[in-house]
């Protein structure tokens, strides 16, 4: 039981630590310091690979950045994990644009406001 306990102290000081390195990644994000969000970002996902508010950030930064075809596969695993997460569709949207990929913007695009509808009933 004692070790159990154990574990679960230091599964929360892991969550705990990633959680704060997610803020600290925004607030780098929010200073438009984005090359430093996306280190914070990437070193929380090793804990926390699946947490789509992170994957989301990430991607976001390297879109600032203009560094498309990551921030493609940022969206991608977002939308892997959530497919109905409306806001991965619509930065999609804007990779591919920036990409001059534009029949492929204009279905992520499609398929953000199709979601938005559906959200809104």
């Amino acid at each position: 039981i004692e070790e159990k306990s154990k574990n679960r102290s230091w599964n929360y000081c892991k969550r705990a630590n990633n959680m704060e390195l997610f803020h600290e990644g925004n607030l780098q994000f929010i200073d438009e310091n984005y090359d430093s969000s996306i280190e914070i970002y990437s070193k929380a996902l090793v804990e926390l690979p699946n947490f789509v508010p992170l994957i989301l950030n990430r991607g976001t930064a390297y879109l600032k950045l203009k560094k498309l075809y990551e921030a493609l596969d940022d969206f991608n695993l977002c939308l892997s994990i959530n497919p109905n997460l409306e806001r991965a569709h619509f930065r999609k949207g804007v990779a591919y644009f920036e990409s001059e990929e534009f029949e492929s913007a204009k279905s992520s695009f499609q398929k953000a406001i199709e979601l938005k509808c559906q959200n809104e009933k």
